[in-house]
């Protein structure tokens, strides 16, 4: 059990399953096979632990990657909340509105009501109408726009979309503050 878990962990530190094979004296096929076993204990684990969460504040973010070449794109959407650190959600696909709904949905169907949270996204023109078909104008939604040049980060500002509510509670968040927004 305890080789299994650390092959887990170099797994999460990034290290590849070929590296991990060496490292561990296994076969590749072997880690492949435990990586596998332990993403769908963490699934099940999701599934019936990450239920009635209650939110306070959400970050909804996408990554770009390539399954099986580079010319096959995949996006990983991802939410955590930033208070307690659970993922309440992934979803891995295209980025486009149905999936960027289903995702929302799917947080939201998850998590309990109260308060409504404070959710922070980068520019992702789909986050604005989801998040308002599924929540509701009654959260908060603040947008972090980075301004990029030449593949560095030189201006981060924050923007709260037209209509939403600005609360004490998203001015008190660690989102960067912008002077126009």
């Amino acid at each position: 059990m305890a080789r299994f878990d650390r092959v887990a962990t170099l797994s999460v530190e990034g290290v590849n399953k070929s590296a991990i094979a060496r490292l561990e004296g296994l076969s590749w096929n072997t880690v492949a096979r435990w990586l596998e076993l332990a993403a769908g204990r963490a699934r099940r684990f999701n599934v019936e632990h990450v239920r009635g969460h209650a939110l306070v504040e959400l970050q909804l973010d996408e990554m770009n990657t390539f399954l099986q070449s580079r010319d096959q794109e995949t996006w990983v959407l991802a939410g955590i909340d930033v208070w307690s650190r659970p993922w309440p959600a992934t979803l891995v696909g295209s980025r486009t509105y149905r999936n960027t709904r289903q995702f929302v949905r799917s947080i939201a169907d998850k998590c309990r009501g109260g308060g409504l949270p404070l959710i922070t996204t980068d520019g992702f023109r789909f986050y604005t109408p989801t998040i308002r078909h599924v929540f509701g104008l009654g959260c908060v939604l603040a947008q972090v726009i980075k301004k990029i040049r030449r593949n560095r980060v030189v201006r981060v500002g924050t923007k709260f979309p037209a209509g939403w509510r600005i609360t004490n509670r998203s001015r008190a968040s660690d989102a960067p503050r912008s002077n126009n927004g």
